[in-house]
């Protein structure tokens, strides 16, 4: 190969389109959008793996997705730590085991040990965290925030009294179009356990 072939295979592509330069702009920005809620979404999850309270929780939720929280809960299960960031109390788990016997407010359930009630210390701590679960974005919602430079902060609202109580059973938290269409988390744990117990047959 000459020089001058050599030289115009490695001269860099001069882009005249304005629409494609706007374009590969817009996909940098991207990227440094995502790479940034990257850091603060990590930053988070290793905060609230620790007990918080109820302002720090609700700091930190400004950040997080459906996916990040699962990802909190998940963490501190393997911590031994009931799931719901502001409860400080410790789970009893032996990992070795697939399945365990829960009981919970008047009733015995024999469940796979990542079902969601395993997580929790309570049924109290889990519909709580359901509660959080259905009042995040997604994480292209996070995202288009962020692109949008969006400074207002999201206010976020726990169930008073006992009305944590109508989260307990999913069938009618599905009666609310909002949990319908947001409470990704519940239903994918839903889907785990069936999984795991069809693995079994």
């Amino acid at each position: 190969m000459s020089n001058k072939q050599q030289e115009s295979s490695t001269k860099p592509i001069k882009i005249t389109s304005t629409k494609l330069l706007k374009q590969i702009e817009e996909q940098r920005e991207n990227i440094k959008l995502a790479e940034k809620r990257k850091r603060t979404v990590y930053e988070a999850i290793c905060a609230l793996i620790e007990p918080v309270n109820e302002k720090e929780m609700f700091n930190y939720l400004q950040v997080l997705d459906l996916h990040s929280w699962a990802e909190v809960i998940e963490e501190r299960f393997l911590g031994k730590i009931c799931g719901y960031p502001i409860c400080e109390n410790t789970l009893t788990i032996d990992f070795r085991r697939k399945f365990v016997w829960i009981k919970r407010e008047g009733r015995r359930e024999f469940l796979p040990i990542e079902a969601e009630p395993n997580k929790f210390c309570s049924d109290r701590c889990m519909c709580l965290s359901r509660a959080v679960a259905i009042q995040l974005d997604t994480e292209e919602q996070q995202i288009n925030s962020l692109r949008l430079m969006s400074t207002k902060l999201k206010e976020f609202k726990l169930p008073e009294g006992d009305e944590w109580k109508n989260f307990l059973k999913i069938n009618k938290c599905l009666e609310k179009e909002e949990i319908l269409k947001n409470n990704v988390y519940v239903e994918a744990q839903l889907v785990k356990g069936i999984n795991e117990l069809e693995s079994y047959r």
